[in-house]
């Protein structure tokens, strides 16, 4: 896109931006994740559970996760 950018009407340069802006705003990949989303550090591997199909988890939060599931507690009530 940013080769053509020039080239292209104020119109399609502004959308150009738009789409640039969305795809810059979206997270990254788990894979390249240092941090969970809850500030534990993914990379110790103290702190890194991978799961079968060879993505990194939260050691953590999935010990949360799996508590709050046993006592029925739903995941928006979860505290940090």
């Amino acid at each position: 896109m940013m080769t053509l950018y020039p080239l292209l009407s104020p119109r399609r340069q502004g959308q150009i931006r738009g789409a640039l802006g969305s795809w810059r705003a979206r997270p990254l990949a788990t894979r390249y994740q240092i941090v969970c989303k809850h500030g534990h550090d993914l990379t110790d591997e103290t702190n890194l559970y991978r799961t079968k199909m060879g993505r990194k988890t939260c050691r953590p939060c999935a010990l949360r996760r799996g508590r709050a599931y046993y006592n029925g507690v739903p995941e928006k009530d979860w505290v940090k």
